[in-house]
């Protein structure tokens, strides 16, 4: 799934349903050079995230956090 801005309520949560009740997992490819300010909007979710960057480097943010990830490194 490709995924271009992050709905959120009112404390910035993702309103996003991942996957289903049965099986409650999603996958999402970003492409942040086709995003605005090559960005993905902040947001939190209660879900794990598993991530893993494939090409380029990404500023990763978790709270006041920045990890700087490369092509082949991730974060759960």
């Amino acid at each position: 799934m490709y995924i271009s801005y992050v709905d959120v309520d009112h404390n910035m949560q993702s309103i996003l349903q991942y996957g289903t009740n049965e099986f409650p997992v999603q996958s999402f490819i970003d492409i942040f050079s086709d995003l605005l300010n090559n960005k993905l909007n902040w947001h939190w979710h209660t879900e794990l995230e598993f991530v893993i960057i494939l090409q380029g480097t990404v500023r990763y943010y978790i709270g006041e956090h920045c990890l700087v990830l490369h092509a082949g490194e991730g974060v759960f």
